[in-house]
């Protein structure tokens, strides 16, 4: 099982090299470096409610969410199809599967589920505040709220805008976000400013409760 990491926001997106480059934090991340053998004490640091598990927490089992993102260019449009599904739920961690399935020029490859483990608590590092890391990237900024369509439901959500950088030059993201809906982000944008006009935009198309799957 693969533990939290900055992709906690947008796992959807995790298939996706490039996209998830974008949407984990807008700015560049370095390459994960070999981790020390040498675990520090960590004892001393504040133990914080993790923002993934009170959202997940507030569901019941078998829970399941899709999303579909479409990325249009001058190749072609390719769809991404992600479904998040709460397989475990316990008063120490809720545990997320996520299935990915990219549709491209006739052909469909269904990636392998993998999942992620969303701690009760967690110790805040040193110099990082619970609001800093509860945004969906690092330097995202809150521009206003918004009543959206969510797979049928009307609801009010958060939204944020942020930019980043890839070698074609910046890009800029928008992303709609509810602490009510399972997994929060319902809607994602992303404009990648080349001359070939990318782009690409994620919506929630389904909530299916246990209940509604029998």
């Amino acid at each position: 099982m693969k533990t939290d990491s900055l992709l906690k926001w947008l796992p959807s997106l995790v298939v996706l090299s490039g996209l998830a480059a974008l949407l984990t934090g807008c700015d560049a991340q370095e390459m994960q470096k070999p981790i020390s053998m040498a675990v520090p004490n960590m004892d001393h640091l504040p133990l914080v409610d993790h923002p993934e598990y009170l959202n997940w927490s507030k569901f019941p089992i078998g829970t399941t969410i899709k999303r579909r993102n479409e990325i249009v260019n001058d190749n072609g449009v390719v769809v991404v199809l992600t479904t998040l599904k709460l397989i475990e739920l316990s008063d120490k961690i809720a545990i997320v599967e996520s299935q990915t399935t990219v549709e491209r020029e006739g052909r469909i490859d269904e990636k392998p589920p993998q999942t992620f483990d969303y701690y009760a608590k967690f110790r805040l590092m040193e110099g990082l505040t619970i609001e800093r890391y509860s945004l969906p990237a690092p330097n995202a900024k809150k521009t206003g709220s918004e009543e959206i369509d969510v797979a049928g439901v009307k609801m009010m959500t958060d939204v944020y805008e942020c930019e980043g950088m890839l070698e074609s030059g910046k890009i800029g993201i928008k992303l709609w976000r509810s602490d009510d809906f399972p997994g929060r982000v319902v809607r994602t944008e992303t404009d990648f400013r080349d001359p070939t006009k990318s782009s690409s935009k994620e919506v929630t198309v389904s909530l299916i409760r246990p209940d509604e799957s029998k």
